[in-house]
């Protein structure tokens, strides 16, 4: 019975971490897309919110490029500043009120990635958890703090 328990808490250690590493892969896997040419008028009060900006589509950063209507190409930092994350641009005082055009790349999950992730990511906490357990158990019985008779391990 001894052997039995400790081949089913290696086996569930195993499995949890081969879980962990499956599910990190598909919560990293993203492709990347190109937005061309957005239009906006900046503002040094309100920031202009990119449309596939947003917590589902990551920004990808320093892609940006925006463009005055004469061509011109604005500096980030100096020109305006940048929220990759939300997608928020706000212009200094001497942009404010111009017209720009704006390209830049998201990154997005595809549909095979999305299906995974809904189904794996619930689980990865209890996985997790179940992992923690077990690896305790050994660590328990290892250093002889639980007890080694009456069938329990």
């Amino acid at each position: 019975m001894k052997g039995t328990i400790w081949t089913v808490t290696i086996v569930a250690i195993l499995a949890g971490v081969m879980f962990a590493g499956v599910s990190m892969q598909y919560g990293e896997s993203f492709q990347t897309r190109d937005v061309v040419v957005e239009e906006h008028t900046l503002s040094d009060t309100e920031p202009i919110t990119l449309e596939y900006a947003d917590e589902w589509r990551n920004m990808v950063n320093g892609s940006e490029e925006i463009r005055r209507s004469n061509g011109d190409v604005l500096t980030r930092g100096v020109d305006y500043e940048i929220n990759y994350e939300t997608g928020e641009v706000t212009a200094n005082e001497t942009h404010d009120g111009r017209d720009v055009e704006i390209d830049y790349q998201y990154r997005v999950r595809d549909d095979d990635t999305e299906a995974i992730s809904a189904v794996v990511g619930p689980l990865s906490p209890l996985i997790g958890l179940l992992v923690l357990i077990a690896c305790g158990g050994v660590l328990l019985k290892w250093i002889g703090m639980l007890p080694s008779g009456g069938g329990s391990w």
